[in-house]
């Protein structure tokens, strides 16, 4: 793309063939944040953007953030309704929020006894994806100091919400400048 479409920009980039958690967190340690700035782009595969390169990236205070959240075919559809995830999505979604408190919050324990007499313990889900990518919001507030309110949020060719596109600027003074620019984008497209 750059190359066709930008080729005098060509000499200005460096292409990575890294994993991004891994690339990301290790640049981010090795930039000098107080005479730079940046604007990271993330459009992960599935659930693979890990909390700590999120945090990583918050951490410089130097670096916006555009991330493409599945919160609709990713993190809804990892959650059954009347159980937990299996052991591997829950670690997944673990390291996607950054916390386990994620269970706590989508999901209702109970436990009671049966008509003969047995004890029964059962897990209802009680939370869509609204109120995960909520969630989602709330933790990125947890580590940046601006964060769009109303991401803006797509959708596949039947009109079901897929993705958010969540804006949040690192930059504690410059950031509330940034958050209305990307509000505006999110509101008008």
């Amino acid at each position: 793309m750059v190359e066709r479409d930008l080729p005098e920009c060509l000499p200005l980039c460096e292409f990575v063939h890294e994993d991004a958690n891994i690339w990301l967190k290790a640049w981010c340690a090795t930039q000098n944040w107080r005479v730079q700035r940046a604007v990271v782009f993330l459009d992960p595969y599935g659930m693979s953007v890990d909390w700590d390169t999120i945090a990583a990236i918050a951490k410089t205070r130097s670096i916006d953030l555009w991330v493409l959240f599945p919160f609709a075919i990713g993190a809804n559809r990892m959650m059954p309704s009347d159980v937990l995830p299996d052991k591997g999505w829950g670690i997944v979604l673990t390291k996607v929020f950054g916390t386990v408190d994620w269970i706590k919050r989508f999901y209702e324990k109970k436990s009671g006894i049966d008509l003969f007499g047995t004890q029964r313990n059962s897990v209802t889900k009680i939370v869509g994806a609204d109120e995960i990518l909520e969630f989602f919001l709330e933790r990125l507030r947890t580590v940046f100091p601006h964060v769009v309110q109303q991401p803006m949020i797509l959708y596949n060719s039947n009109n079901t919400p897929m993705y958010a596109l969540c804006f949040a600027a690192g930059n504690p003074k410059g950031g509330a400048t940034a958050l209305k620019i990307a509000g505006h984008l999110a509101r008008t497209r």
